[in-house]
């Protein structure tokens, strides 16, 4: 489906290229693909240098652990970090937190049908006086997930049960020889509290967990409305309303934005303020 065609080239003036390859005229362009056009690209602008952003974040970040552990490690001949390659550094004041976690993946090779055999043969022989929590952990072990997928933490739980029986260690050692490391991924985390009595928090870096910042007060809720009244006053311009029209129309919406950053603001004090009684 468009084959051959230059996705990356500006169709010719009055026109929009569809999912076809077609070029449509713009007053063939509905108002609603007009209006979900512009918030995509709008989104993805935003998203793209986001993603940029957070590439240039994490690879500063490597980089300057690295240098430090190599500074320590030439100053003390002394090595940081767990035998993983895990790291954690900390402020000097104890409330701030670097955490560099090393994880590797693992496969679950062919293997696993001969170590699920052999387990099967010795549940079915010890029927009658095998633990029933064993049974149970056999069986999750070999449960396949939605994708087919075996867990392999529910492997290595199996791998842990000592048993006398030959064909439970040879079982064991396919179930070894089963788990390859096939890659290894490094994760950066921040923590913060705001003293060193307190509990951990993590800061969050993924788009569903981030959370507004506890100093942001109504600064927040006022750019959120700040958005909302440039959207609609660009989509009234679009419309070729008069600006003496525009900005009476828009007044009332002023004023709602201003009673909302208000209100965030008097929320955030009094939240501060109950947090300093406590």
């Amino acid at each position: 489906m468009g084959a051959g065609i230059d996705w990356d080239a500006a169709p010719p003036a009055g026109y929009r290229r569809n999912a076809k390859g077609n070029l449509i005229a713009e007053a063939n362009v509905t108002a609603t693909d007009r209006e979900m056009d512009q918030v995509v690209r709008k989104i993805h602008d935003f998203g793209a240098a986001l993603s940029a952003q957070m590439w240039r974040f994490r690879l500063h970040t490597l980089e300057d652990i690295a240098t430090f552990l190599e500074r320590v490690r030439e100053r003390y001949n002394a090595r940081l970090g767990g035998r993983k390659g895990n790291v954690q550094i900390t402020s000097f004041d104890g409330r701030l937190r670097v955490v560099l976690a090393q994880a590797e993946h693992v496969a679950v090779g062919p293997e696993i049908d001969s170590a699920r055999a052999l387990v099967e043969e010795c549940l079915d022989e010890w029927t009658k006086r095998s633990n029933v929590n064993l049974q149970a952990l056999v069986r999750e072990a070999f449960r396949p997930d939605a994708e087919g997928n075996l867990s392999v933490a529910q492997l290595l739980r199996l791998r842990r049960v000592a048993i006398d029986d030959p064909r439970w260690r040879e079982a064991q050692r396919a179930i070894a020889d089963a788990l390859r490391p096939t890659s290894r991924s490094e994760y950066v985390r921040l923590y913060a509290r705001p003293n060193p009595a307190e509990k951990w928090l993590q800061v969050p870096l993924h788009l569903a967990t981030v959370r507004q910042p506890p100093d942001a007060g109504g600064d927040a809720a006022a750019e959120v409305a700040r958005r909302r009244v440039d959207a609609a006053l660009e989509e009234a311009r679009a419309a070729g309303v008069a600006p003496a029209d525009l900005i009476e129309a828009m007044r009332p919406a002023w004023d709602r934005a201003r009673r909302a950053a208000a209100r965030a603001r008097r929320e955030a004090k009094a939240t501060d303020r109950a947090e300093g009684a406590a």
